[in-house]
């Protein structure tokens, strides 16, 4: 968009250059003009250089980090070299001119090696940056890092694209640690230049339009791989727009990808895999991709896998504390300790306002939960389940949509599959307490077992509406749901106590390969062969998505289907 300057406007602008420049005189440090590239070379380039061409470029980090650079500036890196440091370059961009971190030449990812730094990248109070195809290792808590450091400070526009960052140190001693590991876009908590992050929550302080796409995320000894907080611990404010895409995480002591803070974000087609490795209790409560106290977002097309926790969760996919019309679609739980899907809120008294929380209008739809269960690592939540909806210390949920979704149930702790009332945990009830009335529903979902041990589901009584399923034990003819505290042996005596599944079923859903639990998005295992008894016996679900977990759009005929993939029959 073209923008007008007015003769105000542009006698401010020539002021503001003026007075720029005089204070840079006297600065130490360097201020360039803008729309210029640098090069920088670890072998040939020399820091008495311009850096403005291959031929003049400059040598080091530190070259660099002296140096203030302005809307439109690209610093480029020499690829198949190793550059020794932490950067952390100045200035900020505008809308109409981003500063970008590149490589150039030909050959792998130019890298950044952080040593004992506390980051390999850092920008603190930043705004319109780029960084883009850099390999980043190192660095003692951060890998890369964009932050706050302090009240009412603002960070937008931050793009990470391309990037591999692995190897990233630092420990998991507190709660802080959340906001450490691989890549972290944080305004929750100040940066300190001798720990990394502050002790004490920010106040008033976003981080909005924040994307990280197309990246890796692995091996750190930190607590989480991709972990962006959009705002303060515990205050109203929300960052806007933060997208992840297309990326994965591997191997962290606590969380994989996690979003905290925000409203109309997005974590898309990413995966994340073997974290929360922490073995001493400090990470406390990871999983793999998750939202926590965000609204109007959506997780759609991932895959988590192999999630451990040392104390509670453990799990695939969580819409947390305070979420407000999140969904999570589309995507692929399997092989993870605990649940594959939570839906949550507890009231944290340590950081947040001292009000309940309430998790309102989260919707879980058209995903594939698949082997979760699995046990190994201690967790409290090991019996929780695989769809959990829990509560803790005064949280409620008001709205909740299950609905379209496929379980392949085997767990190896005896555990429900379907659960909102699993009792206490550290002193408290953790059950689902809920509230409002707005719509709770667990419809048109597939739930399959092939061990006596997988119970159908341990639910409250009248508080979620049970319809158009379909629940299936091929190890046993009676299989056993648990309903408002009694345990019914069988389909049949379970419905007629309940009042609650009407219309369904308890009948082999005849699942193209309903076992398959490997890495990987199913494309056919889950869908439904002929004769299934789950192909047009579903109910409409406004405004349901319009599509199934592999992109069919639905329905395919007058009716839907129940479970995640839509048949042609």
């Amino acid at each position: 968009m073209k923008k007008v300057f007015s003769i105000k406007k542009f006698i401010f602008f020539v002021v503001t250059v003026f007075l720029f420049n005089v204070f840079a005189i006297a600065a130490p440090l360097s201020v360039y003009a803008t729309n210029v590239t640098y090069y920088v070379d670890s072998v040939n380039g020399s820091d008495s250089n311009n850096g403005t061409s291959t031929s003049t470029a400059w040598r080091t980090l530190s070259k660099v980090n002296s140096t203030t650079f302005s809307a439109g500036d690209q610093i480029l890196f020499n690829r198949g070299q190793t550059f020794e440091g932490m950067l952390s370059p100045l200035g900020s961009g505008s809308g109409s001119g981003y500063i970008t971190i590149d490589a150039y030449g030909t050959g792998n990812r130019p890298i950044i090696n952080g040593g004992t730094n506390i980051a390999c990248i850092k920008l603190v109070d930043q705004s319109y940056w780029r960084i883009q195809n850099i390999e980043a290792t190192g660095g003692s808590v951060f890998g890369i890092y964009a932050g706050v450091s302090g009240n009412s400070q603002t960070i937008n526009c931050i793009f990470i694209t391309g990037c591999n960052v692995h190897d990233v140190g630092g420990s998991v001693t507190s709660s802080y640690d959340v906001q450490k590991g691989c890549i972290v876009v944080c305004a929750m908590w100040p940066y300190d230049s001798t720990t990394g992050l502050g002790t004490t929550a920010t106040t008033g302080s976003t981080a909005n339009y924040i994307y990280i796409d197309s990246c890796t995320a692995a091996d750190t000894t930190g607590f989480g791989g991709i972990v962006v907080s959009g705002a303060s611990w515990g205050g109203s404010a929300r960052g806007t727009s933060i997208g992840i895409t297309n990326s994965t995480v591997s191997n962290t002591m606590g969380n994989g990808i996690l979003v905290m803070y925000a409203t109309g974000s997005y974590i898309q087609n990413c995966v994340a895999h073997d974290c929360g490795n922490d073995t001493t209790g400090n990470a406390g409560t990871p999983a793999a991709v998750w939202f926590y106290t965000s609204t109007s977002s959506t997780i759609s097309g991932c895959e988590a896998y192999n999630q451990k926790s040392p104390g509670i969760d453990g799990g695939g996919f969580d819409l947390d504390t305070a979420s407000n019309g999140c969904v999570v679609q589309y995507s692929y739980a399997h092989d993870n300790q605990t649940y594959g899907q939570l839906i949550y809120s507890g009231l944290e008294t340590t950081y947040l306002a001292s009000s309940f929380y309430t998790n309102i209008n989260s919707v879980i739809r058209y995903n594939i939960f698949s082997y979760n269960g699995k046990g190994g690592t201690t967790s409290d939540f090991v019996g929780a389940g695989d769809i959990a909806l829990f509560c803790y210390n005064g949280g409620t949920i008001n709205g909740v949509k299950i609905y379209n979704n496929t379980e392949y149930w085997h767990p190896v702790v005896e555990a429900p599959a379907l659960c909102d009332n699993y009792g206490i945990i550290n002193g408290y009830n953790v059950s689902a307490s809920y509230t409002g009335s707005n719509t709770k529903l667990f419809k048109n979902n597939i739930i399959y077992s092939d061990t006596t041990n997988g119970k159908m589901m341990n639910i409250q009584k009248g508080k979620l509406t049970l319809d158009y399923n379909i629940y299936y034990n091929s190890a046993t003819t009676n299989p056993v749901f648990i309903y408002d505290g009694t345990s019914y042996s069988g389909f049949t005596a379970y419905k007629s106590a309940s009042k609650q599944d009407s219309h369904s079923k308890n009948a082999d859903p005849l699942l193209t390969s309903g076992t398959y639990h490997s890495a990987g998005m199913p494309s056919t295992q889950f869908s439904l062969q002929s004769g299934s008894p789950a192909v047009n016996a579903g109910t409409t679900i406004s405004s349901n998505g319009s599509r199934d977990f592999v992109g069919t759009v639905v329905p395919q005929n007058s009716s839907y289907d129940i479970g995640a993939m839509e048949s042609p029959y």
